[in-house]
């Protein structure tokens, strides 16, 4: 009588705990991107607030809105960052000073940009982090993909009679 003695695992076997935890990591990979990107989205609220009450205090002084991030008492800083005028680019975000208002960013705006070349189109989230000087509110504006709006939905409500724009609490 021959008795076999079993010491590994059969190709069978190493198929079925690849195919689980193939099947766990695709179940858990999107809820992880989901919480990396709303990480950043809280970055952008953090700067805008910081550079909208840094704006306010030159208003304050100077009885006009700044025009560009070395009128501030308040840096940008962190890995990658470059200031150039009104626009200041992160990893993350270009933000953008717009006391006069152009296409992109309202008159007394303060806007972050997740997707840095909207011209381009190339970007999987297109939301504008907005904070207006003027009545000191900040808002969510999505460029209308789903992302977007969970992006923005789960920073605030939806802002009355729009259809894109969400206020943050």
């Amino acid at each position: 009588m021959k008795i076999f003695n079993k010491k590994g695992m059969t190709l069978l076997e190493v198929m079925v705990v690849v195919l689980l935890i193939a099947g766990m990591a695709s179940i858990a990979y999107p809820s992880y991107l989901s919480s990396v990107e709303k990480a950043k989205v809280s970055e952008a609220v953090k700067l805008v607030a910081h550079t909208m009450t840094s704006a306010q205090q030159y208003y304050e002084e100077n009885d006009r809105y700044p025009n560009n991030f070395n009128d501030l008492d308040f840096q940008i800083t962190g890995k990658d960052v470059s200031i150039n005028g009104a626009v200041a680019t992160t990893q993350n975000f270009n933000i953008k000073i717009s006391p006069e208002g152009d296409a992109d960013c309202g008159t007394n705006e303060i806007c972050a940009f997740r997707c840095k070349n909207l011209e381009s189109g190339n970007c999987k989230y297109k939301y504008i982090i907005k904070g207006n000087l003027s009545t000191g509110a900040l808002s969510c504006v999505t460029g209308g993909s789903s992302n977007d709006k969970k992006i923005c939905a789960s920073l605030g409500k939806l802002a009355s009679g729009a259809s894109n724009i969400y206020a943050i609490d």
